[in-house]
């Protein structure tokens, strides 16, 4: 006879508890899978907030590691095609990687100063950082990092293992970076130029020249490079935004190089990070004005956007800059130690075609 329990036959149990686990299995894989990238994993906000012309689709705070689990100066980021988002922390002399919603990867980087006074110990190794700040991709995923106080720039893998690092002579003081093609531009202020490398680290030219005059670069922070090899570079100092040819030919100039710090008003207060959108329209973060001021790239302005504060959309010191295939717009708000992502959601002109 088949075993009954309280009437129901122990097969039709079987066939519950597998159904049940089925189900429970379906769901721990939607969960898995859709949901829990969306939940974050780091300390990030996903609620969108409205401030004046932006919208602000997410804040990321940190990683959440047990271990400096917020940001501690964010200086720059960088997405990739596939939406993981790269952060320089720079106090906390690391790199942080998240998921396209915020979700907490991997992190890697520690404190190490190679350039150190007479008597003190050296502590740098590969890997390790000193106030990092520039950060991009190349087309195979590698991440390069200015490790700005060290005087070098730092190569690893997709998984954030060392690969090098150039120049091995020294002799720069890299803030940002962009990759084009095969070649590397980075704002080099100890000379006042933008230092192109090979990918395997070999200086190709310069452009620029350093100076207090109308197309020369004082204090460059911010490099992108455009169409037809165009280079776009953001000079904190002279308080401008130059564009060269790939040659550096001065093409055009915004801003006015001021002659004394009261000189007002100024067009820019301190032009940093530098982006490119899908349209080709230019992306200037203004860490004084607490702004971001928009291009084209025939040097028209179409937007300004922002304001200071504390609270989602507003911004405090802003640096680093990158934008998605889609048109949002990554900032490092540096002095509220977080990454925003943000979208403008009107131009003052029409936006070009």
């Amino acid at each position: 006879m088949v075993a009954k329990a309280k009437g129901v036959k122990v097969e039709t149990i079987l066939k519950i508890l597998a159904f049940l686990i089925l189900v429970g299995l379906v769901l721990l894989s939607y969960y898995y899978f859709f949901l829990l990238p969306k939940r974050g994993g780091g300390l990030v906000d996903t609620v969108p907030v409205d401030v004046g012309n932006i919208r602000c689709l997410m804040v990321i705070y940190g990683p959440g590691t047990r271990v400096n689990p917020y940001f501690n100066r964010p200086n720059s980021v960088a997405v990739g095609e596939d939406g993981k988002i790269y952060v320089t922390d720079g106090r906390n002399d690391r790199i942080c990687v998240f998921n396209r919603y915020g979700r907490f990867l991997f992190q890697f980087g520690e404190h190490g100063r190679a350039l150190v006074l007479p008597g003190e110990r050296a502590t740098w190794r590969p890997g390790r950082f000193w106030l990092p700040y520039g950060i991009d991709l190349d087309d195979d995923g590698n991440i390069y990092v200015a490790d700005t106080m060290n005087g070098r720039i730092q190569v690893f893998n997709p998984e954030g293992r060392f690969l090098r690092w150039f120049p091995k002579g020294g002799g720069i003081y890299p803030i940002d970076l962009h990759l084009k093609g095969n070649k590397i531009y980075v704002t080099d202020r100890s000379h006042g130029r933008i230092a192109v490398f090979s990918l395997n680290g070999k200086l190709i030219s310069s452009i620029g020249q350093k100076g207090r005059v109308e197309g020369a670069l004082d204090g460059p922070i911010g490099v992108e490079v455009g169409a037809g090899g165009t280079v776009y570079v953001a000079d904190g100092l002279n308080m401008t935004l130059n564009a060269f040819t790939s040659k550096g030919k001065l093409k055009w100039v915004k801003g006015k190089v001021p002659k004394g710090l009261r000189e007002t008003p100024r067009e820019f207060g301190l032009p940093a990070g530098v982006a490119l959108d899908p349209k080709g329209r230019i992306n200037v973060v203004d860490a004084f004005h607490f702004t971001i001021q928009v291009y084209s790239p025939q040097g028209k302005k179409l937007a300004e956007v922002g304001q200071r504060g504390v609270e989602k959309g507003t911004f405090n010191f802003a640096r680093g800059l990158d934008i998605d295939r889609y048109g949002d717009l990554y900032v490092a708000d540096m002095e509220n130690d977080r990454i925003q992502k943000i979208r403008i959601l009107k131009y003052v002109i029409e936006p070009f075609e």
